[in-house]
């Protein structure tokens, strides 16, 4: 399964000249991927060592690899309010509030 992922990775890169970010696969795939690494159950070294996070879906047939833009986008309410609260308003203070995202 491993080999299969770099396999895929090395056509996206050479199509798209961008290296995935994102592994699509089902709960079999993953499995099997699991099998190939010592701590099996560290989902996070699994994702770290691939350099993608893995996305689960039931409709993958197969794994695939895309490149997404990780950027959280704010909702424009948020936005609107950090602008109207000026500079001087901290992360750490709209977090109190409950309004930080």
């Amino acid at each position: 399964m491993l080999s299969y992922i770099f396999k895929i990775v090395c056509r996206f890169e050479h199509s798209h000249d961008l290296r995935p970010n994102t592994l699509y696969l089902n709960q079999q795939h993953f499995e099997h991927l699991k099998n190939e690494f010592t701590d099996s159950e560290d989902i996070n070294a699994i994702s770290s060592y691939l350099g993608m996070r893995l996305i689960f879906s039931h409709d993958a047939q197969y794994p695939r690899v895309a490149y997404q833009n990780c950027r959280r986008h704010k909702p424009l309410t948020q936005n609107r309010e950090r602008q109207a609260a000026g500079p001087d308003q901290s992360f750490a203070s709209v977090g109190k509030s409950g309004a930080a995202g």
